[in-house]
């Protein structure tokens, strides 16, 4: 494993987290309603484990096997990453994430829905198919389905931690400041589309 690839996949990351998205959205919702936090939280970090399984034994395969490939996924990632901030920009006056709470339902019902949620959620499925395998050296020991696995994971990790603080602070700062979901929402867009510019950079011009 290509420890400066690690940890530059850790950084970015970490950064990706805190991109505002669907999984966001549900977990600020619950926050803001104040129960069922946990559980939430719980079934959106599965979701993103079950991404991390199904990229590091399907995606990895590809990735190996042709490095064209991993050309043809990159440009699929960064069209669709830029059409997502673009949106986003535009939608940003529409964000009210306190609205998103609705009715509280059982313990089982929001873990299944986190599951759902992260499991299907743009931003993560734009991270394990189109971000991962550019952290993956195809001349390290490890294969390259090890090294996603072990990438997804420190991912799913990293949002475990996040989006059980954004839950916890949801209801103190986003109730109280309906104002910053526009902010956040902005902020999610101008991001979006700086990646996809960085994405492009690094596999194609650097």
């Amino acid at each position: 494993m290509d420890m400066a690839l690690l940890g530059a996949f850790a950084i970015s990351g970490i950064g990706f987290a805190f991109l505002p998205g669907a999984d966001w959205g549900y977990a600020i919702a619950t926050g803001v309603r104040g129960r069922g936090i946990w559980p939430a939280v719980t079934g959106l970090t599965l979701g993103y484990l079950l991404l991390t399984l199904a990229t590091s034994f399907g995606v990895a395969a590809l990735v190996a096997a042709s490095p064209l490939g991993l050309d043809v996924i990159t440009v699929a990632g960064v069209v669709y990453l830029g059409w997502l901030g673009v949106q986003t920009l535009r939608s940003a006056r529409e964000a009210r994430y306190a609205e998103a709470a609705g009715t509280p339902g059982s313990t089982r019902r929001m873990f299944v829905k986190g599951v759902a949620t992260s499991g299907t959620n743009p931003k993560g499925l734009l991270l394990f198919v189109a971000l991962l395998p550019q952290f993956v050296s195809l001349r390290a020991d490890w294969p390259a389905s090890a090294q996603m696995l072990v990438l997804g994971v420190v991912f799913t990790l990293t949002v475990f931690v996040v989006y059980t603080l954004v839950a916890l602070t949801s209801k103190r700062v986003i109730s109280r400041r309906p104002e910053l979901a526009r902010l956040v929402s902005y902020a999610s867009g101008a991001m979006m589309l700086v990646l996809a510019a960085l994405l492009v950079f690094e596999r194609f011009l650097s």
